[in-house]
């Protein structure tokens, strides 16, 4: 059955989300100690991004559209 394999793949996707976001969060904080404005500025961006991408009604909100298309689409797979 398809589902598991599209489970897995969102699985698989938001770790990697986080991944970004802890990343982006420690970027943020040596930044700070740094008191470097710029790189505080591109920090702060990097972190709402991949929150944004993170969110389900940003980056991750269209999926129920892409399993619906599988769905339908099924026989062509």
């Amino acid at each position: 059955m398809l589902l598991m394999p599209f489970d897995q793949a969102i699985w698989a996707l938001e770790g990697r989300l986080e991944t970004f976001i802890h990343e982006a969060k420690a970027d943020l904080e040596a930044a700070q100690v740094d008191e470097d404005a710029q790189a505080i500025e591109l920090a702060r961006a990097k972190e709402d991004l991949m929150f944004r991408a993170r969110s389900s009604n940003g980056g991750m909100k269209g999926l129920h559209d892409l399993w619906n298309y599988f769905k339908e689409n099924e026989d062509a797979l």
